[in-house]
Formats: structure tokens, sequence, C-alpha cells
């Protein structure tokens, strides 16, 4: 398998920014290159992944955090 560079991207769908920040500070204190990019909403996050598929599918995340209770298109809508 091919190892992929860094940074680690991380898509990070969630509207309280209370726990966006906790988020971004814990991945941050684990010494870990990853870059997070932080979306409110569920259409956002659809958004931005369609952006990522057309423009290249090397700018996918690597990893989604979800929150399930999101405003609008909650998560489990965003999943389908």
């Amino acid at each position: 398998m091919k190892r992929r560079s860094l940074p680690f991207r991380t898509l990070l769908a969630e509207d309280n920014p209370g726990d966006a920040r906790l988020t971004r500070e814990s991945i941050r204190d684990a010494d870990s290159e990853v870059k997070v990019t932080v979306t409110a909403n569920g259409e956002s996050a659809l958004s931005l992944m369609a952006a990522s598929t057309n423009a290249s599918m090397s700018h996918l995340p690597d990893i989604i955090l979800l929150d399930l209770n999101l405003p609008g298109m909650n998560g489990m809508d965003v999943q389908k």
C-alpha cells in the first residue's frame, strides 16, 4: 500500500464553535501533522466534498468527523 504524504486532512462538520475549538486543540496537542477544515452545517460539508472531488481526488479529506445534530441537513442526512 502506498504511504500517503502529510498533512493528514480532516473535515470537521460541527456547528458548536466551542466543540470545534476543543477538537482542533486536541488534534494539535497530539503532535501530529493534521490539517483540519471546519464547516458549520451539512450543506457546507457536502459542498466542500463536491468541490474537492471536482478539483482533484487528492484534495478529499482522509477522515470526516460529523456531528449528527447539525442544523438544517443533519449528520444522518449527510452520510446518505
